[in-house]
């Protein structure tokens, strides 16, 4: 989702680059020798990028066939913009 690529923080709203996967694992702790653990972690962004494409493609299609204003539809496609529940320490 191109939304994701660019994190905006909570306090400031200005922009940051996405996290890379070294990232992730600098901040996680995950050493260069675990490398089960830095696959599951990469297969893992991987696949939750592919829904958050395909849950974008399925509001835009539900919007283009709205007629009018759909507060349900737009309550749910705001939910999906950010990343969901407490911030594991990434920011």
């Amino acid at each position: 989702m191109a939304k994701r690529k660019a994190r905006k923080t909570a306090t400031t709203k200005e922009t940051k680059p996405a996290l890379t996967d070294q990232d992730v694992y600098r901040i996680f702790g995950v050493g260069t020798g675990n490398q089960a653990l830095r696959k599951f972690i990469s297969g893992q962004r991987k696949i939750n990028g592919r829904f958050y494409h395909a849950i974008d493609a399925i509001f835009d299609e539900l919007k283009g066939k709205s007629k009018g204003k759909n507060p349900k539809l737009d309550a749910a496609a705001k939910e999906n913009e950010g990343v969901p529940g407490e911030s594991p320490g990434c920011n």
